[in-house]
């Protein structure tokens, strides 16, 4: 039997669902904090999540050239991966 991996962008339900995923099972036992405005892509094995993928904005207050810019990038032009997380099943 074959199994289908697929990963899509998470949707209201799926970023809860990613929340509370990495409060409870990532290493950090930590949510991504709200103020990162967190998005999510969840990796499902047929019709079951089993994984995820978050990204954020990052915030610094001072950067002085971080990433590889010749100057100070807005928060709009760099983002982060902030959590990843798969069933052990996978």
């Amino acid at each position: 039997m074959t199994h289908t991996l697929t990963i899509t962008l998470a949707d209201a339900a799926d970023l809860a669902w990613a929340q509370h995923t990495v409060t409870a099972a990532h290493y950090l036992h930590a949510p991504v904090d709200p103020r990162a405005r967190p998005m999510a892509y969840i990796i499902r094995r047929d019709d079951w999540r089993v994984g995820l993928v978050m990204l954020g904005i990052p915030h610094a207050t001072r950067c002085q050239s971080w990433w590889g810019y010749p100057r100070m990038p807005t928060q709009w032009q760099v983002v982060e991966l902030c959590r990843i997380w798969l069933d052990s099943e996978i």
